[in-house]
């Protein structure tokens, strides 16, 4: 073997060295880059979860805004026919006054 001879050999070892470090570099961002895809989907399912939580608190809330409005309204439906008997009972009173002198016979 002659000076010739080692010489490409060593070239050989700088391009298997160079690309060895390209190849270790390319592993090391494709490592990075599954790390990271494995962080975002457990953030996102974590997320996910939380949304679900939220939403069905949100729709339980909408429910019973629409259960206490519909009691409300029959609250007040009552109260209207309790101040209308009330109207009507004095109205007639009124009226029984001024017919028969009070009421009594």
């Amino acid at each position: 073997m002659g000076e010739n001879d080692v010489a490409v050999i060593r070239e050989d070892l700088r391009e298997v060295k160079k690309s060895l470090a390209e190849l270790t570099a390319g592993m090391a961002d494709l490592r990075v880059q599954v790390a990271g895809n494995y962080v975002t989907k457990a953030d996102f399912l974590k997320c996910q979860d939380c949304a679900e939580t939220r939403i069905v608190k949100l729709h339980d809330k909408i429910e019973n805004h629409v259960k206490d409005e519909k009691a409300d309204r029959w609250k007040l439906a009552g109260l209207v026919a309790t101040v209308t008997g009330i109207a009507l009972s004095i109205i007639q009173w009124v009226v029984s006054l001024l017919r028969g002198g009070g009421g009594q016979s």
